[in-house]
């Protein structure tokens, strides 16, 4: 489930700018992470973000592994921590880093996904981004989907983009300024019956018309400033035969359209982490 927060445009980040907080507008700090695929030859980041509330304390959107330089600007930010009102873990297969940073930040609250609490019992979750009263706990400052006056959506796996992509990249077809879908949305990121990848499109141009961003914060891999809602708008019409494909497979597969939700192959394994 990705969320969305609220910002302004600021400084551009460089894609040499890791593990370091930038702000990219009022009350709102990104900071891109290391994140190697394909034997860790090919780095398509991932990030967290810290929000600031009305009371002044932050909310901490995914985690990402901690240098001592990120922990102590992390720790001026917030005064050692004490001001983290929240740490939350916003897409279930982004997990690898909740641990460590809880270690650093035992004593903030921590909310996740199902599937954060199922596989990370070490960590004192308070509550489950599935209850609509979580999701509430925090607007109107912030809404798990977007907040009030918003111009940036952070993204986990929705959506993945690429300023300048390196030479591996563009072996695969990532040219300079690529948009598109993860590649999940291929596999295990749809359920797998024949409307999913119909419902995904209209929860998609709902969203767009709901939503007036100019910036996107994508967990992979980087950030696109300005235009982002234009270019999203692009690639969702551009991928009405990928839904139509996706839908016929599916069709095809399980015929029957039936979803057992809790015991999907997806729920409980490891080698599907990303993040």
């Amino acid at each position: 489930m990705p969320s969305f927060v609220s910002c302004q445009s600021l400084n551009p980040i460089q894609n040499s700018d890791k593990n370091e907080l930038h702000q990219i507008g009022s009350g709102f700090w990104n900071v891109r992470g290391r994140f190697k695929i394909l034997a860790k030859l090919v780095d398509i980041e991932t990030h967290m973000s810290f929000i600031q509330l009305h009371n002044g304390k932050f909310l901490v959107i995914d985690t990402i592994e901690l240098n001592d330089k990120l922990r102590q600007e992390i720790n001026h930010l917030t005064d050692n921590g004490d001001k983290i009102e929240a740490v939350i873990g916003t897409h279930p297969f982004h997990t690898l880093s909740f641990p460590a940073f809880y270690e650093s930040y035992p004593n903030a609250v921590y909310y996740g996904t199902p599937r954060h609490l199922r596989r990370l019992t070490h960590i004192p979750w308070i509550g489950n981004l599935h209850d609509c009263d979580v999701r509430k706990k925090w607007e109107p400052d912030v809404e798990l989907r977007i907040p009030a006056a918003s111009a940036t959506l952070h993204v986990d796996d929705t959506i993945i983009y690429t300023d300048k992509p390196n030479f591996l990249l563009k072996l695969f077809g990532y040219k300079d300024g690529t948009m598109a879908f993860h590649p999940s949305i291929k596999n295990v990121g749809l359920h797998p019956t024949s409307d999913a990848p119909y419902l995904f499109r209209d929860w998609m141009r709902n969203m767009l018309n709901d939503w007036p961003f100019e910036n996107i914060c994508c967990a992979h891999m980087g950030v696109k400033k300005g235009g982002a809602h234009r270019d999203v708008f692009t690639l969702l019409v551009k991928a009405e035969f990928l839904f139509a494909k996706l839908s016929k497979r599916n069709r095809k597969q399980n015929p029957e359209g039936e979803l057992a939700t809790s015991n999907h192959h997806t729920m409980n394994i490891l080698e599907d982490e990303c993040g």
